[in-house]
């Protein structure tokens, strides 16, 4: 049976309550990557079986928001806002911990989804590029530097190669867009709304040919003044492949708006580029 995604962190909720690691790890493979602490990613059953100990160990409840959910095929990204809350004695609440959630996950053959990538630190995790130790060639780092690039030089088809011919897009909360004409289209938008694409430090996970990334960013205009104006701002959540034709990262399921994403323009406290009317994704 085929369990939607949305279902999935309600029944990681039930399982983290009951306090039983061993059916918390049935989530996870042995190739899994965790975010342990900030900075520092971990894989491998008895590491990731450790962090949970010691999530564990703060007590209380566990408290899911929202969540916002990218899905194509067997992939989904999710991000979900929680907060761990216990009762101290004499009655105060606490909450121990308080974040932004970030996890990419597969749909097996018999319907449930398992964990590749797991940041629970969210943009929390966040660390300036070159900090993290990637190898060579063509890094996710590397790719935000180039849409980047792609922004300042106003190069619609250098931004688009930045995406997967089958890549789902979020242009504005609670919108998704599918495919190079409807990913053309919103990406069109945000280039005639702003001068400059910035990013701030982001959060890397990679597992094999994936990569979750978190990390904030603002459009920039110049008002009338002459000054920079903020037109658009987020805290984006993304997953990457990398091509094994040419070994570079590009967008798969891209959610700018992080959390945000579950949201009405309106309602997400940050101001959002105009973009046109587009298909939502199926």
């Amino acid at each position: 049976m085929t369990i939607p995604a949305e279902q999935f962190m309600d029944e990681f909720v039930k399982v983290f309550a009951s306090g039983d690691i061993d059916a918390l790890m049935e989530y996870y493979e042995p190739e899994s990557v965790i975010m342990a602490e900030p900075g520092v990613a971990v894989s491998g059953t008895e590491e990731i079986r450790a962090v949970h100990r010691k999530l564990l160990d703060l007590g209380g409840q566990l408290v899911i928001g929202e969540q916002a959910i990218l899905e194509s095929g067997p992939y989904a990204l999710l991000t979900v806002p929680f907060h761990m809350e216990r009762r101290e004695p004499g009655g105060t609440a606490a909450t121990p911990l308080t974040s932004d959630s970030h996890h990419v996950m597969r749909r097996t053959d018999d319907g449930k989804w398992i964990v590749l990538l797991d940041n629970p630190w969210g943009t929390a995790a966040a660390r300036p590029s070159g900090s993290r130790d990637a190898g060579t060639g063509h890094t996710p780092e590397q790719m935000i530097l180039d849409m980047n690039k792609a922004f300042q030089d106003r190069n619609l088809d250098a931004l688009l190669n930045l995406y997967m011919p089958d890549a789902v897009f979020s242009p504005a909360p609670g919108v998704l867009v599918r495919g190079p004409e409807a990913v053309r289209g919103a990406n069109q938008a945000f280039l005639g709304a702003g001068d400059q694409m910035i990013n701030g430090d982001v959060a890397v996970l990679e597992s094999g040919p994936f990569a979750l990334i978190s990390g904030g960013w603002h459009l920039d205009t110049t008002g009338p003044d002459g000054k920079a104006v903020i037109v658009a701002a987020g805290d984006s959540v993304s997953l990457l492949y990398r091509s094994e034709t040419d070994g570079r990262w590009r967008f798969f399921l891209d959610n700018p708006w992080g959390s945000g994403f579950a949201q009405q323009p309106t309602g997400t406290g940050r101001p959002t580029a105009p973009v046109p009317p587009v298909v939502p994704a199926p």
